[in-house]
């Protein structure tokens, strides 16, 4: 074993789980040595372990030693909550969309008519970088609900509107009918006068460019494609456009979801497929970092709860359905149905057997209930490339005190319970009119659910209180902003949450001769690294670390693929002397950002907090 070279344990390690890495790391003192001495080794584990996107590998040409001081001293500043903060005034009418890199990419609230007719152009989104402006416009009217960005491909994908010519259904130009009027702004919410009206017919294209373009007009990577349904007619703005690996887009519409490949724009695959009608009961839905499409299902089912005190009925039945993005299509005699159905603690007696059990201070209550209607559907955290989902239900305790049941299970372990409940087949020829997606309300209708008793110890449950906040999830961390806190008094207080399970093992991880891994952090840092590190902010407060309990059964142990469910919780108050009405976060897991409308003047400020070093 002690004479295998570096470089070969470095591509064998390469092939291997993290967690295998850190059990050869405890087993044998030439492999422990071996990957604390290689500095790939100890890369390939710190992104592994920190979770660094594959694709985010712009690095400018760095070191492995400085790409680990980059990683590490990152998670440091975010962990310990010391930032750079810095402010960007946004121009009229843009809001930020996202933050990559170095770079901020904004949003026009509104269509500049202007422009338009100036330049015969509007823009769809600005680059900024170095407070360098580099706009991207385009000559025709685009949805600006429908926008995907995604920076790491080099791509946009927009939406175009034309509307169809009432005599001889020929595409007409929008503007000479709608003018500025086209579009309106109230509260970030951008309402689109052309699609509330339903007395005429519109055609929609669908565009992919190239996000970087040297020239100031933007490079296609094919012809559009015309994505108009006219069964559909009172469901256009109500579409989303979500961006996949390889070559893969997801269109989501109310009630079915269509995958694309953008380069050719022949569509892979629909949910449900064509011959099964719609998904009316899907209310939310996440693509996950392992190519899994998860979506809350929450069928009506006649008289599955009788009628309240308070005359309201709330949904007793929720599930987690989900499908494997690997696996498209099922042979022609079966039904294609979803690869696990997870039960969601919602009914009438779940519910309050799962929070008596977390918290005894309720085991003496007597009325423990989700929230009526309108507020009793399960939330799922909506997210880009999530390592976990977060699951959150609205409770009302003894009808008066109002929590959130706020469940958390990382992406990894709903391919394990494929493995250990074995997806149900049903054979086409067994399907009725009310079976499976036959009921566009109730699609799984006869498919047998997990319960949640079978999967909760995989994920990590907690009541919270309820709160006006907003959040923003990337890899392992979700920040939350008190919205009240901005708006009342000027402060910046967030809760940071960290979901790791790696956190759980420190033993086999922590920074020391023992552990499996090396800190980089203050060796060789430059000057202008240390100078910036002179300028960070501490917060005004701060609450200490909160360790969240594991279960038992996965505790202690370093031979689970993946450790125990968990969190680390703080709480951070940053007084910005501003107040205002809070905006969009945006977080990439190295910047957040925390937009603002200033009281009084209106003006549109953005605080950037960088953790990097």
């Amino acid at each position: 074993m002690d004479r295998l070279d570096n470089d070969i344990l470095h591509l064998l390690f390469d092939l291997l789980d993290t967690s295998d890495i850190l059990v050869c790391s405890r087993v044998c003192k030439h492999l422990h040595r071996a990957i604390l001495d290689n500095t790939r080794i100890q890369l390939s584990l710190v992104k592994r372990f920190h979770n660094v996107p594959k694709l985010n590998n712009n690095t400018n040409g760095l070191t492995a030693r400085e790409e680990i001081q980059l990683i590490q001293g990152t998670h440091l500043n975010l962990h310990e909550f010391r930032p750079v903060i810095s402010t960007f005034d946004l121009p009229d009418n843009q809001e930020v969309y996202m933050v990559w890199n170095d770079y901020i990419i904004t949003q026009p609230l509104t269509t500049n008519r202007d422009e338009l007719k100036a330049t015969g152009k509007h823009t769809v989104c600005t680059l900024w970088k170095d407070d360098i402006p580099q706009g991207f416009r385009l000559p025709f009217y685009t949805d600006r609900k429908v926008l995907a960005i995604d920076p790491d491909q080099d791509l946009i994908l927009v939406k175009e509107l034309v509307k169809i010519d009432e005599d001889d259904h020929s595409p007409k130009d929008i503007e000479s009918d709608f003018g500025s009027d086209l579009y309106t702004v109230s509260d970030h919410e951008i309402s689109i006068g052309l699609e509330d009206d339903m007395n005429y017919e519109v055609e929609e294209y669908l565009h992919a460019y190239h996000l970087f373009n040297r020239s100031s007009d933007p490079v296609a990577y094919s012809p559009k494609t015309n994505i108009t349904n006219h069964y559909l007619n009172g469901e256009r703005g109500q579409q989303e456009l979500s961006i996949l690996q390889d070559g893969k887009m997801m269109l989501v519409e109310n009630v079915i979801m269509r995958m694309y490949d953008w380069r050719t724009w022949e569509q892979i695959a629909r949910f449900p497929p064509a011959y099964l009608g719609c998904w009316e009961s899907r209310i939310s839905w996440v693509i996950t970092s392992n190519n899994l499409l998860v979506g809350v299902d929450l069928p009506e089912v006649r008289n599955a709860r009788p009628i309240s005190a308070r005359g309201s009925v709330g949904h007793e039945i929720a599930s987690l359905a989900i499908f494997n993005l690997d696996e498209l299509n099922p042979p022609s005699h079966i039904v294609w149905t979803p690869d696990l159905l997870l039960e969601i603690p919602l009914s009438s007696k779940s519910l309050p057997y799962v929070i008596k059990k977390i918290d005894k201070v309720y085991k003496y209550s007597q009325s423990i209930e989700n929230n009526h209607p309108p507020n009793d559907q399960p939330i799922l955290h909506e997210t880009t490339d999530p390592r976990f989902l977060s699951l959150t239900i609205n409770v009302e305790i003894d009808r008066a005190e109002r929590k959130i049941l706020k469940i958390v299970l990382p992406v990894e372990e709903l391919r394990n319970l494929m493995t250990i409940h074995p997806k149900q087949m049903v054979m086409c020829a067994d399907v009725t009119y009310d079976g499976i997606w036959g009921d566009f309300s109730n699609p799984f209708f006869g498919i047998r659910r997990i319960s949640f008793s079978k999967w909760s110890h995989l994920a990590h449950v907690s009541l919270i209180n309820h709160d006006d906040q907003q959040q923003v999830q990337y890899g392992w961390n979700m920040i939350s902003q008190k919205v009240e806190a901005m708006k009342m008094y000027g402060n910046l207080r967030l809760s940071i949450s960290d979901y790791n399970p790696f956190n759980f093992i420190g033993t086999q991880v922590r920074y020391d001769r023992y552990g499996s891994m090396r800190s980089f952090i203050w060796e060789d840092l430059t000057e202008d690294q240390l100078a910036k590190d002179e300028t960070r902010t501490e917060p005004s407060s701060c609450m200490p670390y909160h360790k969240s309990p594991i279960p038992l059964a996965m505790a202690g142990s370093p031979y689970y693929k993946i450790p125990g469910p968990g969190s680390i919780n703080y709480d951070v108050t940053v007084k910005l002397n501003q107040k205002g009405k809070p905006g969009k976060l945006c977080f990439d897991g190295k910047r957040l950002v925390v937009q603002m409308i200033e009281d009084g003047s209106g003006k549109r400020t953005a605080w950037i907090l960088d953790f990097t070093i």
